[in-house]
């Protein structure tokens, strides 16, 4: 159980708006280094400062959050440790309906190794930055065609697969009805990675997908499908089909359902991204970072609730990675809930659990996890 204080306040002036926090915790566990013997009792004491920026000033745009976590263990299981995390987004249009400016970076903590516990030994420093323009030609009818050039720079602390994209995305749509309408998409991306004579093979990722879109009343659909082909530098070439279904449904005007289904063949760089920027489209720590090129089969469903006093968020996921090289391949089941409770105007209260089953080709039986985690906070 965390008992975190928290004091916040904004500040507004024109189109900004600063929303610092601090905060001050205590963890209880009993077996800090998460092993199965020789189990470790210990008080963890947690201090918290963060500040959130949002700023809409006509053509530019930037929402940014900051935080810092510091833990201290009393009882000595692991050093102390300060754990810093960055999600900032920003936008500028130069040319509004035609050229926009793109940036984002998300720095955070991941597992090292996706199958071992939450703990110091196993966290790594991650980073992706991403930039690019989104170009938008002049609407011909009911057609549009839009290219969106992308730079990604991916760093892992303790992994060595540090690498850099760069992605040439192309689209066609066409709008056949006000509710529905069809198109082609396609992109190229180069990757190539550091770390000198022993780095992986750089490789090129081809992808070309046909989709539709639409709305009803209630609910917003997509459907693509296509191939993807990977061909690695003097390593030969893998490709086949991918493709995705992604449909959210709008239960009432405080609930929504989601059904997320993919295919396709990537590496753990995209789906760290995606996930960064979705989590509805899966939950990054099932995935091992790896330099491999993977298979990744998802189905997720994502049930969403928020009104006056209570948020809830329920999901169900399973996952199939399958590598190409000697990482192991592995079958994710997870389940889990959110459920924050607004006591009074000030006052919060919130458990998340969460339950993992993963089927892991190189270890014999599954590995099953479960967490389950209680808050309080004040405002």
């Amino acid at each position: 159980m965390v008992l975190a204080g928290l004091l916040l306040g904004s500040s507004q002036l024109s189109a900004l708006e600063i929303e610092p926090g601090v905060g001050a915790g205590l963890l209880y566990t009993d077996n800090a280094k998460l092993t199965a013997d020789n189990e470790d009792d210990d008080l963890v004491v947690v201090g918290y400062a963060g500040v959130r920026i949002d700023e809409d000033n006509g053509p530019f745009r930037l929402n940014a959050e900051a935080e810092v976590i510091h833990l201290n263990y009393t009882s000595g299981s692991f050093g102390n440790q300060t754990y810093p995390a960055l999600r900032t987004t920003a936008v500028w249009q130069q040319v509004p309906g035609r050229l926009d400016w793109q940036a984002s970076n998300f720095f955070t903590q991941r597992e090292t190794d996706s199958l071992e516990g939450r703990t110091p030994d196993n966290i790594q420093n991650t980073n992706v930055f991403t930039f690019g323009p989104d170009i938008t030609f002049p609407h011909w009818g009911r057609h549009t065609l839009a290219l969106n050039p992308r730079y990604r720079n991916f760093y892992y602390e303790d992994e060595g697969t540090d690498n850099q994209q760069y992605e040439l995305p192309a689209s066609w749509f066409y709008q056949l009805y006000p509710t529905f309408g069809v198109g082609l998409s396609g992109s190229v991306t180069q990757v190539d990675y550091d770390g000198g004579d022993n780095r992986a093979s750089d490789y090129t990722r081809r992808v070309l997908q046909a989709g539709l879109s639409g709305t009803t009343v209630r609910s917003e659909y997509s459907l693509n499908l296509g191939g993807t082909d990977i061909s690695r530098d003097g390593s030969g070439s893998t490709s086949g089909a991918s493709g995705d279904l992604n449909w959210l449904y709008r239960m009432s005007g405080f609930s929504t359902a989601r059904l997320f289904v993919s295919s396709d063949i990537t590496d753990t760089g995209d789906l760290l991204l995606e996930s960064e920027i979705d989590p509805d489209t899966g939950d990054f720590s099932n995935v091992q970072t790896s330099d491999d090129v993977v298979r990744n089969n998802i189905v997720r469903l994502t049930y969403r609730r928020d009104d006056a006093t209570l948020g809830t968020a329920i999901w169900g996921e399973y996952r199939d990675l399958d590598y190409e090289g000697q990482e192991s391949d592995r079958d994710v089941r997870e389940v889990g809930a959110d459920l924050d409770y607004r006591a009074t105007a000030l006052l919060t209260t919130g458990i998340s659990g969460r339950y993992t089953l993963t089927d892991d080709a190189d270890r014999d039986g599954d590995e099953t996890r479960y967490s389950i985690t209680g808050t309080v906070s004040y405002q």
